[in-house]
């Protein structure tokens, strides 16, 4: 799902729903907030996802295949 907050009253409105794979377990957003990376424990791979700086709308990019059963996911910034 995604979310928009509100500046005023930091309340939280649903912007939308995205499919995910089955049994996500982990995800992580990248330092700037421009990705969402997530992992699946029944797929076996992480889905990256563009966040809508605008919306907060997911719209997944790409998916890459990782070893069995990932449970967690963790982004570095190697600036």
């Amino acid at each position: 799902m995604g979310y928009k907050i509100d500046p005023d009253k930091g309340a939280l409105t649903q912007t939308g729903r995205v499919p995910t794979e089955k049994r996500p377990r982990g995800f992580a957003i990248e330092p700037r907030g421009r990705f969402l990376l997530s992992v699946g424990v029944d797929l076996n791979a992480t889905t990256v996802y563009a966040i809508d700086s605008t919306t907060g709308a997911l719209d997944s990019i790409g998916r890459y295949p990782m070893s069995t059963q990932p449970n967690w996911i963790e982004i570095i910034d190697l600036k």
